[in-house]
């Protein structure tokens, strides 16, 4: 008895398209992220490099912020989940060209460039409103006036509304200093615990080791915990 099955070889020269460009349909989300980072203003980010040559060869602004903008696009945000998904997605994989930068490397690009990253949102959001697909204008809701517990101070006011708006860039920048402040704390904090653990480990194998004498016992064995 023979089944009629689709056959499948995992050793086959090629799992995907020679292609990049067959990997994803044409109206993948990805496509459209690189067509729109292609139209933004990335001088800023190539002032960071030589204009020599010379030095060690980092990865191209253009890939990175498109990387960058797209892991926001799908709700990815932390560094290592990046570096993951630049070898397991296919999507991922399409932006970087099968590169695969480390989430250091994605770290740091996105805290060097806190100033010029919020910039492209506003760059955006301009090319949306040429494009049609938003309309950059007031919007109010119903005035009414309706018994409720609210605080007063809660309502806006328009000079309010356009002064949190102008302070929408500085946000960014915060937000994007803070999340390489973060990084960095945690690389250090888990440096100090090491630290403190190797410490405490020593000092203990020292006091255990001593020979007993009158009126001493030797120490037990319990679990390393380092102080702190």
């Amino acid at each position: 008895m023979a089944y009629n099955l689709i056959p499948y070889d995992r050793q086959q020269q090629f799992l995907l398209p020679p292609s990049l460009e067959d990997w994803l349909p044409h109206d993948h989300l990805v496509r459209f992220v690189i067509d729109v980072v292609g139209q933004l203003d990335l001088a800023p980010f190539y002032r960071r490099h030589r204009a020599d040559g010379w030095g060690r060869a980092a990865y191209d602004p253009k890939m990175m912020v498109a990387l960058l903008v797209y892991a926001y696009c799908t709700g990815v945000r932390s560094s290592r989940e990046i570096e993951r998904r630049c070898r397991e997605d296919i999507a991922f994989r399409f932006i970087a060209a099968n590169r695969c930068p480390d989430h250091a490397t994605v770290a740091r690009f996105r805290s060097e460039n806190g100033e010029p990253l919020a910039g492209l949102f506003i760059q955006a959001l301009q090319l949306c409103a040429e494009a049609g697909l938003v309309r950059v204008e007031m919007v109010a809701l119903d005035g009414k006036r309706v018994k409720a517990d609210a605080s007063m101070s809660a309502n806006k006011t328009r000079t309010g509304i356009e002064e949190e708006v102008k302070a929408i860039p500085g946000l960014l920048e915060l937000c994007v200093a803070v999340h390489g402040l973060l990084h960095e704390l945690a690389i250090t904090d888990g440096l100090a615990n090491a630290t403190r653990l190797l410490v405490y480990s020593t000092e203990r194998s020292r006091k255990c080791s001593a020979k007993p004498g009158p009126g001493r016992t030797i120490c037990s064995r319990a679990p390393l915990t380092p102080a702190g």
